[in-house]
């Protein structure tokens, strides 16, 4: 999805792009000058497990998942509900720290589309057509690190 997501942005000038359940690529993308981060604003009930749709586009990065929210509503049990979180979190937790570890494994993280970036701009050298946007994109990626 990383992958994808950074091509169409960078190198077709995609403008609208979709994916759910995705977090890391808000994280990926923070400092791509051609991609901003919107979610759908809504009202979270902790204590009663709802949410409400508000269909409102706004600024920013979902603030997590809420499935289990959504199962409460459709009337599934509190029991499987809460055992579902935890298997959730455990899951959460595990990822994170597997990704951490073979991040320090490599020694240095360079985003995939920072290397994309690069083989398209020796792709474009060999032809000798370098785009603009693409300078000016690896240019700002490289700020950014």
């Amino acid at each position: 999805m990383t992958a994808v997501l950074h091509h169409v942005a960078t190198h077709i000038g995609c403008i609208g792009f979709f994916a759910t359940h995705y977090h890391s690529l808000a994280t990926e993308f923070e400092n791509h000058p051609e991609i901003r981060a919107k979610r759908m604003q809504i009202h979270v009930d902790e204590k009663q497990r709802r949410v409400t749709f508000l269909y409102k586009l706004e600024d920013g990065v979902a603030e997590g998942s809420f499935g289990m929210h959504c199962a409460a509503m459709c009337g599934i049990s509190s029991r499987v509900i809460e055992r579902a979180e935890v298997a959730a979190k455990e899951w959460e937790h595990t990822s994170r720290l597997k990704e951490s570890l073979e991040r320090a494994r490599e020694g240095c993280y360079i985003p995939l589309g920072i290397l994309s970036d690069v083989a398209a701009l020796l792709d474009e050298e060999k032809s000798k057509d370098i785009g603009l946007r693409s300078m000016d994109v690896l240019a700002k990626a490289i700020e950014a690190l």
